[in-house]
């Protein structure tokens, strides 16, 4: 579902956030390859694309969004914010962690027992569902997270993204052991990219690169000062709940 969830790169806690979508369309460009997500997660409308599927996230609460809602205000200022489509103020989460997307199916993405390879989506949902039932979170909530700050780069995918980090080698200690429980119950435990999730809320996906240089370095410098404008307005984030969902699209 998220940016982030499929990455190995990355490694367990982040590398510091980076604002570097100039540096992204360079080499997509050079490539030839249109933004990660487009017509995957939303069309060059800014429209939904079906992309369902099965998760657990932790929505922010609606007293929290505020300064994550102004980065939005802050592209819209430069005449950027259209290269986006940005996700509803309702939906903004940070996910704990992925279960069953019904569009992922490469190696390591379904269980390797339980679950036929061409099971029907509503076979893979009732699969998720049960595997959760019964589930703790052996890491309890609230949960304290700091505000990294914006990423929005080729680890990213171009997403928005605003990093989150545990705030002592403890509590990441036991995030990731909850999740590492939740993966066994799913069967999903060598899943690519598990041990190296980075936490975070994304709040658009791309779908059009900048049109020129020009435009990809206004687009950066516009993230950097979002950036730092929502660490300074919410450097710790509090996550009060975990809800295991069924989802249509983003």
């Amino acid at each position: 579902r998220a940016p982030f969830g499929v990455s190995a790169s990355a490694s367990p806690g982040g590398a510091a956030p980076r604002v570097a979508l100039a540096e992204a369309r360079r080499a997509a460009l050079a490539e030839g390859v249109p933004p990660p997500w487009l017509n995957r997660r939303f069309d060059a409308e800014r429209r939904p694309v079906r992309c369902a599927g099965s998760t657990v996230v932790a929505h922010l609460a609606p007293e929290d969004r505020a300064p994550f809602l102004a980065v939005r205000a802050s592209l819209a200022a430069a005449g950027l914010a259209e290269l986006w489509a940005w996700l509803p103020a309702a939906s903004l989460h940070m996910t704990l962690f992925d279960l069953l997307l019904h569009d992922r199916l490469g190696p390591g993405f379904r269980p390797a027992a339980g679950l036929a390879p061409g099971a029907a989506p509503a076979e893979v949902d009732a699969f998720a569902l049960a595997a959760m039932e019964g589930a703790r979170c052996t890491a309890p909530p609230p949960w304290r997270m700091r505000v990294a700050g914006l990423e929005c780069s080729a680890r990213s995918q171009g997403c928005v993204t605003a990093i989150l980090e545990p705030p002592t080698p403890e509590a990441e200690r036991a995030l990731r052991a909850m999740r590492d429980d939740w993966a066994a119950r799913a069967g999903l435990s060598d899943r690519p990219g598990h041990d190296a999730y980075v936490f975070h809320v994304t709040l658009a996906y791309l779908v059009a690169w900048p049109g020129d240089e020009a435009a990809a370095a206004r687009a950066d410098a516009a993230l950097a000062g979002a950036s730092d404008a929502l660490v300074a307005a919410a450097p710790e984030l509090v996550l009060r709940r975990a809800e295991v969902c069924l989802f249509d699209d983003m």
